[in-house]
């Protein structure tokens, strides 16, 4: 009886979605990192989640942006960033001053710039992963 080769078992690429799911967790760990583990609000250590300032549904470019993220606990994150967004869009220029040790001024232009970059059109694809991730995990 002659032996049949076995066929090498292809390695499945992964889906879109989990190649955005890496993305988020790399992206997540870098805000956590940055905001030294704290909500930006309260100082709390727990129950951390980060925060897109510009929305990742409505911007897509922003998504993977260190500067479009600041770590929230829940009740910061629940009930200021999306329950009153119009407060904490007002929050957000003096926690950038504090966080980059700037003046009001240099702050909203940091805020104006960080608008147009996630205003961008970008489609993501699989291919963009690795160089997305090295973008990211540069310091």
């Amino acid at each position: 009886m002659l032996a049949v080769p076995k066929k090498k078992a292809k390695k499945k690429k992964p889906s879109m979605k989990q190649l955005r799911k890496r993305l988020d967790r790399i992206w997540y760990e870098q805000i956590y990192e940055r905001d030294k583990g704290k909500c930006q609000c309260c100082e709390r250590t727990t129950t951390l989640a980060p925060h897109h300032i510009f929305g990742k549904k409505a911007y897509p470019a922003g998504r993977w942006n260190k500067d479009n993220g600041v770590l929230l606990c829940f009740a910061h994150h629940f009930h200021y960033a999306h329950g009153k967004p119009e407060e904490f869009r007002r929050w957000v220029i003096p926690w950038l001053c504090k966080r980059t040790n700037t003046p009001v001024s240099q702050a909203e232009e940091m805020y104006d710039w960080l608008f147009v970059q996630v205003q961008e059109r970008q489609q993501f694809r699989s291919c963009d992963f690795e160089s997305k991730k090295k973008e990211l995990e540069e310091k």
